[in-house]
């Protein structure tokens, strides 16, 4: 499986739905001024949030399995890491009801944070994703912070509660704590010195 799940397993699934989701917003784009904008058959379920956290956490068991892949570091962590930010934070919809993102979308995106910088911690300590993607850790650390803060400060998410606010909550702190770790070793060597 490390030989082949960059470039027939992971590489392909997360290529493939960057073009999906690319190629829906710009056909949501196309028809933001007609009243009935489009709505692709299909874009509904598989932007549900069912279906987004299950195809993170997806993404996890495979990024778990192949960590020690040769195109981890330099491409598998950086890309997934990338999308678990961008479905986490962006909306996937102009559609008014599909614009909020639900609590298992979050939760599953942050778990599939710590499990690649867990698979980075344990391949170089963190140092290729420190010192070759510093803007991408640093991003991840402050998406992880604001999540926090903000749900210290009382915000809730749609289907958050009970199990699901705990989970989000320990898998934010679990992401903070990763980049820390990250950073503490090798912060020293970001810093650029003129």
């Amino acid at each position: 499986f490390l030989e082949v799940a960059a470039e027939y397993f992971i590489g392909p699934l997360v290529g493939k739905f960057w073009l999906f989701l690319r190629d829906e917003k710009e056909r949501e784009e196309r028809t933001v001024g007609r009243t009935s904008g489009y709505h692709g058959s299909g874009t509904g379920l598989i932007l549900n949030p069912i279906v987004l956290s299950a195809f993170l956490s997806t993404l996890l068991v495979l990024m778990h399995a192949g960590q020690y892949s040769p195109a981890y570091l330099a491409v598998l962590a950086p890309e997934t890491l990338e999308l678990a930010i961008a479905l986490s934070t962006m909306p996937l919809s102009r559609n008014a009801e599909e614009k909020d993102q639900e609590a298992a979308v979050v939760n599953a995106a942050l778990e599939l944070a710590v499990v690649v910088m867990d698979g980075c911690i344990a391949i170089d300590g963190g140092r290729t994703l420190c010192l070759d993607h510093s803007a991408l850790l640093l991003g991840v650390r402050d998406w992880a912070g604001r999540v926090m803060d903000a749900l210290e400060s009382g915000m809730r998410l749609p289907g958050e509660g009970g199990v699901q606010e705990v989970r989000i909550r320990r898998s934010a702190a679990g992401v903070v704590l990763k980049v820390e770790q990250i950073t503490s070793r090798w912060g020293v060597s970001m810093l650029k010195f003129d």
